[in-house]
Order: structure tokens, then C-alpha cells, then sequence
């Protein structure tokens, strides 16, 4: 418990460090180039609310705030419209020349520019570091099906490798969940190869009950390797020992260890299975009698399975590319009509900051791979030509420097006071859907001392990618 509890601290602290060094790097592209450029800065803030830390050296204020979900520079010259925060000329002894529009664009360019340098070094190191990932996502091979899902109820069968999702090919497991999760509900055909045979085989989605987005109900394929047989169960008085895979249980043959949890509920307590395993080569046959377990109130045999993760190292330039096609076809589900993607499916800060904790405590280079894919989020984001966003800037400065005049303050005040109530508002939706998935996901988290407990989400419910906070 101790050391759980550690762990939990680190990955609390790992994940404000993480985020808040995302809005750093954010807001340092703009203060650089602000001060390069000779622009006045009253202030460089990272995070909001009450100042936890704050020292003014030469004329620029330093702050840090309670909440690290944003951060902003404060620059007058960038007036009508403040850049990322709010500045008054009143106290100033001689008003402040506007900046020239050019300049304006380039400071407001900065802050997704640093992103994107920041994006490049990410990738960079998680090419070198690599990226763990569960050995049986690098395929699409099937190797359980969850009963009465749209698989359950469809011709595909254990064993069956996906080839295509209504004719767009998938390489792994990880592209084929987030393919499924923002396809819409109804009918689309997989093409899959079985055996040597390739076939068209008809799914019909449905919704998952929990994540209200389309799921298959498969996880991928692997030969469960046992880590740890708990002293005094009946697995260890039949004689399974760590390290032993299992290849059959009563004559079935197994692709994956969630398949060997349900056929060992499904055959319930006092009365033994027989397991064929194998042993350094070696195969092995032993009977156990399942118990039912106190804790969880199915049947058990007292054993867990080990994580078979392998480390993969895409080059910055396909981690990338991955990152970019997922924003882009998440954007496409949400404005979809035929989609079950919607804001509510959209994440903020909270979710974020959960999604980075839960990387973080299983490996931190899921989280810096993460990390990546939020900075990339962040700069594409913030450039698009809305008011309040740093697009919104670049597009009223370039009118300026066009037209060789300022749009009419007013109606800057207008759109500006508009598209931040907007933002505000789809702050707190999103907000509340995080909060309602955070509590959902601890209800629903059981401890795992026992693997034979599937408290695991479906295995291709994959949620769209995470909506990145705005600084």
C-alpha cells in the first residue's frame, strides 16, 4: 500500500509537470518573441486562480497560479484584444504604441510554433526511449470475443485477423478501436483473414453502455504467460507454476487470457477444469477445482497473468502522422451526422490530467507520447480563426496589415466577449463530462490482485482524442 501510494504521488506530480510544462513551452513562444521584438510584457502566468508564487524582474511579473489549466502573457500592445489575458493601459504615464500587425502575427504565431518544437522533441525521445505497448495490440487478431456484443452476435470467430472496417485498412489494435469507436451505429462490413481465406463478414454496432460510442467487443490475441500463483489456491495444488502459458481449458484452445477468465466463470465451482500448458517447451496437463472468490463473487483458480509488452520505436515523423489522422477523423465523427461522437466524448483539463496520471503510473513513456499528441492538439487548435484563440489574433492582425486599418474596437469587444462566453460554456460541458467519466471509472475500478476480475473497459471502446485545454 505504501509503495501503491508513492507511486500515486509521483504520478500526480509527473502529471502537473507534464501539463503545465505544455502551457510553458506554449506561452514562452510568446513571450520570446514579444521581448525579441521590443512588445511590452506586464506579465507571464502559468495556470489561474489564487497566485502561488510571483516575482516581478525587470518591468515583467512572474506568476504562478492554484489552477494549472491554462496560462496566459499579458501584453498591451496587443491591444484591442489582449493576447491570452487582460491588460489596462490606465496607470501607464504615456499610452503604448500599438504594435505593427506583422509583429502581432508572429507573437501570436509563437506560442503553436514552441508547441510544435516541443512535439518534435517528444517524438524524438519516445523514438529513442520507445513506446510500451501490450504485445497483442500490434495485431488485429481476434482472440476474445465479449458475450452478446456485435462480434458475439456476428460470424467472426477467435482467431480471425481484421483486415479492413468498411474498407479502411487497420494495422493494430489501437487503429482498429479508434476506427470502431467513430464509425456510426448500424451495419459496416470487415474484411478478415481466416486461416488463408479473406471474408467479408457483416457487424452490426451498437453503442456501449458505458462509453455511449460504437465497440466490437474483441480484444487482441496472445498466449497467456501466468506471473504469479497465489499461495493456497487451487492453482497451486494443482501444480501451475509462473511462467507456465496456457493452451488449452477443457479441450479449448486459447488466444488470449481474458478468454481463459471467461470459460473459467462460465464453468462456475466445484468441479474440475483441465488446463494444458506449456512448460520450458514441455506440455503439461493438470485438473483445478475453481472457488469462488470472496472479493469479486466469481469463480477463480488463484492466478495472474503477466502484461506481455513489447517496445516500439516510431519514427517523430509516423507519430506524427498517427496523431494528425486521428485528429482529423475525430473532428470528422464530431461533426458527423451519422456519428455517435459528441462533445460529451471531448476531454479538458481533468480528463487530461486523469488520462496522463493513469499513463504515468504504468509507464512514463505512454505519458511523454501522450504528451506529444496534446502539444500537436494544442498548437492546431489554438490557430484555428476564432476570437479569444491565437488564429483569432493572426486573422484580425492580417486584416490589419491588408485594410492598413484596425477593425473598429467595438466590434473586436463583440466578437471577443461572444467566443469567450462560447469557450467558457464549452469548458464547463466538457468539464462535466469529465468529472461524470472520472467518477464512473471509480466505481467501476476493482481492485486487480485477483486477474481472473475482467475489470477492464471493452477492449475497443476507445474514446476520441482528448479536446486540449486552451490556454
Amino acid at each position: 500500500m505504501v509503495v501503491e501510494g508513492l507511486i500515486l504521488i509521483a504520478a500526480i506530480v509527473g502529471t502537473i509537470l507534464l501539463f503545465g510544462l505544455s502551457i510553458f513551452v506554449h506561452e514562452l513562444g510568446h513571450f520570446l518573441v514579444a521581448r525579441r521584438n521590443g512588445m511590452k510584457v506586464e506579465r507571464f502566468s502559468i495556470g489561474f486562480g489564487k497566485t502561488l508564487w510571483k516575482k516581478t524582474v525587470d518591468g515583467v511579473e512572474y506568476r504562478v497560479g492554484l489552477i494549472p489549466a491554462g496560462g496566459y502573457v499579458m501584453l498591451p500592445q496587443m491591444e484591442p484584444i489582449p493576447l491570452e489575458g487582460s491588460s489596462s493601459t490606465e496607470d501607464e504615464q504615456e499610452p503604448l504604441p500599438p504594435a505593427h500587425p506583422w509583429v502581432k502575427i508572429k507573437v501570436a504565431f509563437a506560442g503553436a510554433f514552441f508547441n510544435l518544437l516541443f512535439v518534435l522533441f517528444l517524438t524524438t525521445l519516445v523514438w529513442g526511449l520507445g513506446r510500451p505497448v501490450e504485445k497483442s495490440d500490434l495485431s488485429t487478431r481476434i482472440g476474445f470475443i465479449a458475450p452478446e456484443s456485435p462480434a458475439a452476435k456476428s460470424e467472426l470467430r477467435l482467431g480471425d485477423t481484421i483486415l479492413e472496417v468498411a474498407g479502411r485498412p487497420v494495422k493494430d489494435y489501437e487503429e482498429l478501436s479508434t476506427v470502431i469507436a467513430l464509425s456510426p451505429v448500424g451495419e459496416i462490413e470487415l474484411k478478415v483473414l481466416r486461416g488463408e481465406q479473406t471474408l467479408a463478414v457483416p457487424v452490426f454496432l451498437e453503442n456501449d453502455k458505458d462509453l455511449k460510442l460504437p465497440v466490437l467487443g474483441v480484444s487482441g490475441a496472445g498466449v497467456p504467460i501466468v506471473e504469479r500463483v497465489s499461495p493456497g489456491d487451487p492453482a497451486e495444488a494443482a501444480g501451475v507454476q509462473a511462467g507456465d502459458h496456457i493452451l488449452e481449458v477443457n479441450g479449448t484452445a486459447i488466444f488470449s487470457r481474458r478468454q481463459v477468465q471467461s470459460l473459467i466463470r462460465e464453468w462456475g465451482t466445484d468441479q474440475p477444469l483441465e488446463l494444458v500448458l506449456d512448460r520450458k517447451g514441455e506440455r503439461v496437463v493438470v485438473e483445478v477445482v475453481p472457488v469462488m472468490s470472496t472479493e469479486f463473487k466469481i469463480p477463480v483458480i488463484g492466478i495472474q497473468f503477466t502484461e506481455q509488452m513489447v517496445s516500439t520505436h516510431p519514427t517523430p515523423i509516423a507519430q506524427i502522422k498517427s496523431f494528425l489522422i486521428q485528429m482529423r477523423d475525430t473532428l470528422g465523427a464530431l461533426f458527423s451526422k451519422k456519428s455517435e461522437v459528441g462533445v460529451k466524448d471531448l476531454s479538458g483539463p481533468i480528463g487530461i490530467f486523469s488520462a496522463l496520471q493513469r499513463m504515468l503510473v504504468v509507464d512514463f513513456r505512454i505519458a511523454l507520447w501522450f504528451t506529444a499528441f496534446l502539444n500537436l492538439n494544442l498548437a492546431i487548435l489554438n490557430l484555428l480563426p476564432f476570437p479569444v484563440l491565437d488564429g483569432g489574433h493572426i486573422l484580425f492582425s492580417t486584416y490589419e496589415l491588408i485594410m492598413r486599418r484596425p477593425i473598429h474596437p467595438k466590434l473586436i469587444y463583440a466578437l471577443h466577449t461572444v467566443f469567450t462566453v462560447l469557450l467558457i460554456t464549452l469548458f464547463l460541458v466538457v468539464t462535466s463530462h469529465d468529472i461524470r467519466r472520472t467518477k464512473e471509472m471509480h466505481s467501476n475500478n476493482r481492485s486487480s490482485s485477483e486477474s481472473e476480475e475482467p475489470g477492464e473497459a471493452p477492449a475497443d471502446g476507445v474514446q476520441p482524442a482528448a479536446e486540449p485545454v486552451t490556454p
